[in-house]
């Protein structure tokens, strides 16, 4: 019992330290994606393109996910919680950085597949389409009018 108590503390706390050094990872990701879109390498593809959009996604999902995912796994050591979820933590935070270096062209093979599917949804929103009106005749079945 004594062991789960310890395990949940160490959970949380390690929660509570994790959300506040992943928000500013977060806003730090951002920043420099808007950076980069606005007035950096990739201003010709500019703010309001797909790959911008997914740029944002693949990061911030990155740079949330990977320690929270690190800290669940450490949960999973048993009596030795308090040095794993911290340790996880840590490894996934670690694992965030190589990716957002782009290491082994995740990052850019992220952004190409979320990019692709912006588009898809951006072109299906935006391309007009026939409505032909639908005039629906009140069946007597149905009772009274309203």
């Amino acid at each position: 019992m004594i062991t789960l108590v310890i395990k949940w503390v160490t959970f949380i706390l390690s929660f509570i330290m994790l959300s506040k050094s992943t928000g500013v990872g977060i806003a730090l990701t951002v920043a420099w994606d808007v950076y980069e879109y606005g007035w950096g390498s990739k201003r010709e593809v500019g703010l309001q393109s797909p790959e911008f959009a997914a740029a944002v996604t693949a990061d911030v999902v990155v740079s949330a996910g990977f320690p929270a995912a690190g800290a669940a796994l450490g949960t999973l050591c048993g009596p030795g919680a308090p040095f794993c979820v911290p340790a996880g933590t840590a490894l996934g935070s670690f694992a965030a950085v190589a990716f957002s270096r782009n290491v082994f062209g995740l990052r850019e093979m992220s952004i190409e597949a979320l990019s692709g599917f912006y588009e898809a949804i951006w072109q299906q929103a935006t391309q007009p389409k026939d409505i032909e009106p639908v005039i629906i005749e009140w069946d007597p079945s149905w009772g009274a009018p309203p």
